[in-house]
């Protein structure tokens, strides 16, 4: 098996096409996955239990519709897609049930960045309190090193959309940290 690791992703999918053999499924998984998990994981919120589910379908998605997949991008890409998507059907049960979808309308234009020290804990709770479509752009651009380009063609928006979301996301997120120390220095006043 360790001579089929130097394969490409394209000789893997051909093989595994061919053959429907377990070790190419078996080195795409492996040579994947981890940042298919780390994707799911992060936009569901680190609940373990909704990325699992999300990479599982992933994988079923994928090598059904991988006789169609047409080399426009890479299969990380592609793949990565059929994550955004499984989240998205997520979102929307979750926000149907909920009721609390943001508009993106509602963003600030103008925010700037708390001069205080920035917790871990705060910044990705003020990310999962993103709009669907912010939370997306900022997650595949600035956690995942995702290109505008690629990010368009996963959303099916424009590069010029992707680039706005990606300005309105950070500028909310500033605002909502800002807004954050801002009570927490009230508070320190009081006491």
């Amino acid at each position: 098996m360790s001579l089929f690791t130097n394969l490409t992703d394209r000789a893997l999918v051909e093989a595994f096409l061919l053959t429907r053999e377990e070790w190419a499924f078996r080195l795409l998984f492996q040579r994947h996955n981890h940042v298919l998990w780390r994707l799911a994981l992060r936009l569901c919120q680190n609940n373990r239990e909704q990325a699992e589910d999300v990479l599982q379908d992933v994988w079923l998605r994928g090598i059904e519709k991988l006789p169609q997949f047409r080399w426009d991008s890479g299969l990380r890409t592609w793949l990565s897609g059929f994550v955004l998507m499984r989240v998205r059907e997520q979102w929307r049960t979750q926000a149907q049930a909920q009721k609390r979808l943001v508009s993106l309308e509602e963003a600030p234009e103008q925010a700037i960045w708390p001069d205080q020290q920035l917790d871990r804990a705060d910044l990705l709770a003020a990310i999962e309190g993103l709009p669907t479509g912010y939370k997306m752009v900022l997650s595949l651009y600035d956690l995942e090193g995702f290109k505008h380009e690629e990010i368009a063609s996963l959303l099916n928006i424009s590069v010029g959309t992707s680039k706005s979301q990606l300005s309105r996301a950070r500028n909310l997120l500033r605002a909502q940290l800002e807004e954050k120390f801002d009570q927490e220095k009230k508070i320190d006043l009081e006491k």
